[in-house]
């Protein structure tokens, strides 16, 4: 593979290989500095006790030496006893294998409740950082992990293409490290060749010499998506922390800082042919679409239809109030105790846009999009009590100064005299008695509401969290499943089990080429797709899938072990399979002769049948756009863009009586968003079928809640799916 194809896949394949066992490097924990013969303090978990964490410091210095009475906190406005009072200097977490690791990713999160261990999550904005700077703070971030995780401290990390359901938080930083260098050139702002499909169909609809506002228009575009993308990914990543612990947490954001894009009505003005005239866009092609109805849109594929949709983002792209949306993370961020410690990897940048391959900016407007940059991140630190990295060519030296901060601080905790139950979010300020020091510390928390004290049982392990209601842990469970996908692969799977009307169980995979990958000339002519059913290290089935010149995906259905291969246990007595956990693999060879195969391999698990079970298999996600044509195509990725319509599948029995289908929020809230549900058959199983289109959404991630009911029996199953720009 050329490394401009390799180049396209680092970001997101750090994303997905560091989420898989991250954290940790050092020694003995932290250690509570008491005096001597006294106990540490016990953390009570009365629903109206608050915890503080608090970082003074004297000259830029941490100040070590003050106790409970030099302290008063005061929420909103009110002073409050402090009941627990610590102080905690963290020390290096000592060799990775002593390190207690989390199983699971919701074992991390669990781990993280603890009030006592810090959570941190390095946030790599590879949109926003150039190819050598990614490689030159590499070294620098592999020390600052070592100097700031302790032995109870857990790390995550995160990148823009990522869904922060997917964050894992683990102890054992030797992941990190490895893939920090291997992958050292994870930056791509400045990598014209590192486009995903949207920014190619920008270039093929407004680059060149089409329009004279061409070079303008595509790099807006370009940069305000990009910038859009990140944002996003921030507050998400800050709500989905929130939702971990009130307790702090730090993001380490690797950026080169944004532009923040206001409203520009140049973007959206006519554009300019190059015989002066002013290009007008047609009416879009109308249409009969699916069932009858008339569609506006252009069928997709044809050259208005793809035009449309360009000139759909451009008016999007230029409506975005970036700035506002920094405003509102950074109030998000205070309430979510989050602190950023933003480190532009640039060093001492001297120009924001490199001399090539594209013409660059004028000087005054470079130096003013730099200063841009630069006060972005300043204003973030500040903002959220962090410690900004900037205007510097000692990124270690900088960082050494995160560490310090880090390393040491006291956590504190009192009873809160507003013993209210209302949800309502409450100020905290911290001050110090003793002159000349400065305090940072966490700003206000929600309080418990009245249900979630009296239907949540109390944790007889002691920890303060409550745990979440069936109902949130079913929208977490889907969340969760959309960071399965692994972006950055080039070939993806996903498998589905379902039973046919004869109770009969099988694995639907569905497998899908990355859309770069099927454009290159080793798999444009197509291929074959070998797919095989593993359990317990021996082969069960097997099958052939061909591809046809400019496939990018194949369907398998994998009923039964066939005759003469081993594990005979793996057979059900009807001829399916056994329930139990099964390894998927596929392995695709392209028929043009010396392309090297793409492989990819899943766990799928066959549940055991239940008699109550109304519905009888896993979703299958179905997309439709300007890539897949007027059809429908199964798709291993359940990330989909505005401009597409989805459709989703899953079994059911043939005697259902009664299917529906809503469209829910990230917090499992109803939108009046029409979602069109109906139903199907075919030799295999009866479906339940949902068509959604997504141009009235925002970016983000949604859930589908499907409702089968069979006489008085009524099941209801959430998937989750992410609409990006």
């Amino acid at each position: 593979m050329s490394r401009t194809v390799a180049r396209r896949f680092v970001p997101a394949l750090i994303g997905s290989c560091l989420v898989a066992a991250l954290v940790a490097a050092q020694d003995p924990p932290k250690e509570p500095q008491q005096p001597s013969g006294q106990q540490p303090p016990i953390f009570r978990t009365e629903v109206n006790f608050v915890s503080v964490d608090v970082y003074p410091t004297a000259a830029g210095r941490h100040v070590g030496d003050l106790t409970r009475d030099d302290f008063e906190i005061l929420e909103e406005g009110k002073p409050q006893r402090i009941e627990t009072f610590e102080h905690i200097m963290v020390r290096p977490a000592g060799a990775q294998a002593a390190r207690a690791e989390p199983n699971s990713q919701r074992e991390g999160n669990q781990m993280a409740e603890d009030p006592r261990a810090r959570v941190f999550v390095l946030f790599l904005d590879t949109y926003h950082v150039e190819d050598e700077a990614s490689h030159r703070v590499r070294r620098p971030l592999v020390t600052l992990l070592d100097r700031i995780i302790g032995q109870d401290d857990l790390v995550g990390v995160m990148t823009p293409e990522m869904s922060a359901a997917n964050l894992v938080l683990g102890r054992r930083t030797l992941t990190i490290e490895d893939m920090l260098t291997r992958h050292w050139n994870w930056g791509r702002r400045t990598d014209i060749t590192a486009r995903d499909p949207d920014e190619e169909r920008y270039e093929a609809c407004f680059g060149g010499r089409r329009f004279k506002e061409s070079e303008f228009v595509v790099r807006e575009m370009i940069g305000r998506r990009r910038e859009k993308l990140t944002l996003d990914a921030l507050a998400d990543l800050v709500r989905h922390l929130r939702a971990l612990r009130e307790e702090r947490k730090a993001i380490l954001a690797i950026t080169d800082g944004w532009i923040l894009y206001k409203p520009n009505r140049a973007l959206a003005d006519a554009l300019t042919l190059p015989n002066g005239q002013k290009y007008a866009p047609g009416p879009p092609v109308v249409y009969v679409g699916e069932g009858g109805r008339m569609r506006m849109e252009g069928k997709p594929g044809e050259g208005e239809a793809s035009m449309f949709a360009c000139d759909r983002d451009r008016m999007n792209l230029a409506m975005l109030d970036n700035e506002r949306q920094f405003r509102e993370l950074l109030d998000e961020s205070n309430r979510s105790n989050a602190t950023f410690y933003p480190v532009d990897p640039r060093g001492l940048a001297v120009f924001d846009t490199p001399i090539g391959p594209e013409r660059p900016l004028p000087p005054a407007q470079d130096r003013g999009q730099l200063a841009n940059r630069i006060s972005t991140l300043r204003t973030l630190a500040e903002a959220t009590d962090g410690i900004a990295v900037l205007n510097s060519n000692d990124i270690e030296g900088g960082l050494k100064r995160v560490a310090d901060d880090l390393t040491a601080y006291y956590l504190l905790g009192y009873y809160s005299s507003n013993t209210n139950l209302d949800g309502k979010y409450r100020s905290i300020s911290v001050r110090v008695k003793r002159p000349d020091v400065q305090v940072r510390a966490r700003r206000g928390y929600r309080a418990a509401r009245a249900a979630e004290v009296v239907d949540t049982p109390a944790p007889a392990n002691g920890n303060t969290a409550p745990s979440r209601s069936p109902e949130d842990e079913a929208v977490a469970s889907a969340l969760g499943s959309i960071g399965v996908v692994r972006a950055g692969t080039k070939l993806l799977l996903r498998g589905a089990p379902v039973r046919g009307s004869d109770t009969t169980a099988a694995l639907i995979v569905v497998g899908e080429i990355d859309y770069t990958v099927s454009r290159s000339p080793a798999w444009v002519g197509g291929g074959v797709a070998t797919v095989q059913l593993v359990r317990d290290r021996s082969p069960v089935t097997s099958t052939d899938i061909p591809l046809a010149p400019g496939s990018r995906t194949f369907v398998a259905r994998l009923p039964s072990p066939e005759p003469g291969l081993p594990n005979p246990e793996s057979r059900a007595p009807n001829g399916g399979l056994s329930p139990g956990t099964y390894s998927v693999s596929a392995r695709i060879r392209s028929f043009v002769t010396g392309a090297l195969p793409l492989s990819d391999a899943v766990s799928v698990t066959v549940p055991e049948p239940a008699p109550a079970d109304v519905m009888t298999g896993d979703v299958l996600w179905f997309r439709r756009g300007p890539s897949t044509g007027v059809s429908y195509m199964a798709t291993a990725d359940v990330r989909f863009r505005r401009n597409e319509l989805i459709r989703v599948e899953v079994p059911v029995k043939p005697d259902a009586d009664r299917l529906a289908m809503r469209l829910l929020d990230r917090q499992g809230g109803p939108m009046q968003v029409p979602l069109a549900s109906s139903d199907r058959a075919d030799e295999t199983a009866r479906w339940a079928v949902g068509n959604l289109s997504l141009a009235p959404l925002a970016t983000g991630d949604y859930l589908v809640e499907i409702t089968a009911s069979l006489g008085g029996q009524t099941q209801k199953v959430l998937a989750g799916f992410k609409v990006v720009p």
